[in-house]
């Protein structure tokens, strides 16, 4: 495919990473219905997928270190390639086409894509990015070091919170408000920062069950949830840690966590869930040789966005990387 890339809405305003937005907001992609067809091939772990509530973004990365960010508002999917580029996620906020794209370098970590150029935003290597406004965002970079954007620049918060730890997850996970803000290591840790964009905030180990945690999401700072490379899921009420429930897997443990309105989706490697009152159900599941899930987020409980990897098709013409979207009753392509 080609093409230019479309244009973004509108600011969807308050944090991008909390409730994850209202259905309601006219027109937008919802008026496609032409599926992503795209030859990205790349580690699954490169394959991201995020909304701002007018269109949605996915980036990958293909065999030669090439680049694309895609976006659909509605007029169908564009494309924008850039050469030597291995980007791994995109978060917002995006309303005016400003997204922070993590890459496998370390020359330029985070890059800022803004009216179609890129800027090198931050040098250091991330793990993920938290967007809590257009004013401030936390990444969790190499090491263990969190580090915060505001003022239109990144400065680290606190020490190092892992050192020298050899990886158990996949990547580190970060999610956070104003007042706290929850971060898993590489090596599987919990931490909390009490007040992250203040002076000298410093991250404290989390009296959480003893476990190796891999995936955060919140609905407020006093109800977050974070997920473990064993399939659990565990809830925060502001005081306590408390095990809910188990996503079944096939030994990658849950992978991303998102939610709405009290809804959270989880995904591990073969098993989509929702979670209501902390009871699961399962809506997708796929057998352990067969399609990964790599990537989730959504504008709501009936706008829910999916990336998966299915190798076996690899050589057809879209590639193995497909798009979907569960509309709250079914899943379908994106």
């Amino acid at each position: 495919m080609g093409g230019a890339l479309p244009a973004g809405g509108a600011p969807s305003g308050g944090a991008s990473g909390s409730s994850g937005g209202s259905s309601g907001r006219g027109s937008s992609f919802r008026n496609s219905r032409v599926a992503l067809c795209s030859q990205v091939y790349g580690r699954p772990g490169q394959h991201s997928i995020w909304s701002d509530g007018k269109s949605v973004y996915f980036v990958g990365s293909n065999v030669s270190s090439t680049g694309f960010v895609y976006s659909n508002n509605g007029t169908g999917w564009g494309e924008q390639a850039f050469p030597a580029r291995d980007f791994r996620g995109v978060a917002g906020p995006a309303g005016y086409l400003q997204l922070f794209l993590q890459q496998n370098s370390t020359g330029c970590g985070v890059a800022l894509l803004s009216q179609g150029a890129i800027i090198c935003s931050a040098p250091t290597r991330v793990d993920q990015i938290a967007v809590v406004s257009q004013a401030l965002s936390f990444a969790l970079a190499e090491g263990g070091q969190v580090i915060r954007f505001s003022d239109n620049y990144w400065m680290r918060v606190g020490a190092r919170l892992d050192t020298g730890a050899m990886p158990q997850v996949p990547h580190g996970s970060i999610w956070g408000t104003q007042k706290r803000l929850f971060v898993t290591t590489v090596s599987g840790s919990l931490y909390r920062f009490e007040s992250p964009a203040g002076a000298n905030p410093v991250g404290q180990p989390e009296n959480a069950p003893v476990m190796t945690y891999s995936a955060l999401f919140g609905f407020s700072e006093n109800d977050v949830w974070a997920g473990t490379t064993d399939g659990a899921l565990v809830h925060f009420d502001g005081n306590r840690w408390d095990p809910t429930t188990i996503v079944p897997n096939c030994g990658g443990g849950v992978q991303a966590l998102w939610g709405s309105n009290g809804i959270l989706y989880a995904i591990s490697d073969n098993v989509l869930v929702r979670v209501i009152q902390r009871k699961a159900e399962v809506l997708s599941r796929e057998e352990c040789d067969g399609p990964k899930w790599v990537s989730l987020w959504g504008d709501s409980p009936q706008e829910v966005y999916l990336v998966q990897n299915d190798t076996s098709l690899e050589n057809g013409a879209c590639g193995s990387t497909r798009l979907f979207w569960f509309n709250g009753t079914r899943i379908g392509p994106l």
